[in-house]
């Protein structure tokens, strides 16, 4: 028979145990902000990328030197980028379909550089696809563009990330990352080519 020191180290050592056991299960569990995060989606340009809650198809980019709103009536003001930061406009033209419920595009829209930078969606073009009031009804496909300021030298393998959801509340909602496919040689050919000025016009439906 086990003497009585011997018992009540057994029972410390499974006691020791079984709270080193409850730690580790907490330290897996993850946090809830990651449990509720926008849950993402990864794709390319030129394909639709089916992020469950919407689609979205990057179709087009350009560069231009300065953007505005256009409409029928003209062009707006003009954004002109910073030259001292040798900044650009990247502009992406994408079609965005909600699946199942009407969602809304909130900010940030992010353009993600492989250089390690993001940079947000102007918010300063009430056409943009990020303007306020911008609603996606389900299966009915919209079209606008995201317009981003970037410095030429970050712009490296930029990625679009986005997202959708219903309410004000974030939680649970669906984001996509499209791959705009621009190596070096191609972004440098579109800076050299880039508009003076470029009208971003109404989203439409398609």
């Amino acid at each position: 028979m086990a003497s009585p020191l011997l018992r009540r180290a057994a029972t410390a050592l499974a006691s020791l145990l079984l709270l080193g056991g409850i730690v580790a299960a907490h330290a897996m569990r993850p946090a809830f902000e990651d449990a509720t995060a926008p849950i993402g989606h990864r794709g390319s340009a030129h394909e639709p990328v089916d992020a469950r809650r919407f689609t979205i198809e990057v179709e087009k980019v350009e560069f231009a030197h300065a953007v505005s709103d256009g409409d029928a009536l003209g062009a707006g003001p003009r954004l002109t980028a910073d030259p001292g930061n040798r900044a650009i406009w990247v502009v992406v033209w994408a079609t965005m379909t909600a699946t199942d419920a009407s969602l809304t595009v909130p900010d940030p829209v992010l353009l993600e550089t492989g250089s390690g930078y993001s940079y947000a969606a102007s918010d300063r073009l009430s056409n943009a696809l990020n303007a306020f009031g911008t609603r996606l009804d389900p299966g009915i496909p919209r079209h606008g563009a995201f317009a981003f300021e970037v410095p030429r030298e970050r712009l490296t393998d930029p990625t679009l990330t986005v997202s959708a959801r219903e309410g004000l509340d974030d939680r649970l909602s669906a984001s996509a990352e499209v791959g705009l496919g621009l190596d070096a040689d191609r972004i440098e050919r579109l800076v050299d080519a880039a508009a003076d000025s470029l009208a971003i016009e109404p989203v439409t439906y398609r």
